[in-house]
């Protein structure tokens, strides 16, 4: 009996741990960050389905299943189109799915994104 509930826990913590949008969404990863300028130096972030938080090969932190679910929930209302318009100095969102990727690339001041692209830009960016 006694091994009976230490299995019956092992299968509730990780049932309870696993966020389900990381089982259920299509987007697997979301990539965002900046470049440009003089240097042409870009900084990119990794948002993965399981809720880590990259900085190139770095991991920063695990998210939230709240946090996680929000920004997933929102990039599923993301335009499903490419939004390509950088400039000098550029800040991007990528949207890896299973199977496509959409790209929004823009330079504040000059061609902004809609408003879903660049609210997920900024909810992305308080999560450093």
């Amino acid at each position: 009996m006694k091994q009976f509930s230490i299995i019956l826990f092992a299968i509730l913590f990780v049932s309870c741990t696993t966020c389900k949008v990381a089982k259920t969404s299509p987007i697997r990863e979301i990539q965002f960050g900046s470049g440009g300028g003089f240097t042409g130096a870009r900084t990119t972030y990794s948002l993965k389905a399981d809720g880590s938080l990259w900085k190139g090969n770095e991991k920063i932190k695990t998210l939230s299943c709240d946090s996680l679910t929000s920004i997933f929930e929102l990039a599923e209302t993301l335009p499903k189109e490419n939004f390509v318009h950088p400039n000098n100095t550029y800040s991007f969102v990528r949207i890896i799915r299973s199977g496509t990727t959409y790209y929004y690339t823009w330079s504040w001041g000059n061609s902004t994104p809609s408003k879903p692209v660049s609210d997920i830009y900024f909810k992305l960016n308080k999560q450093l």
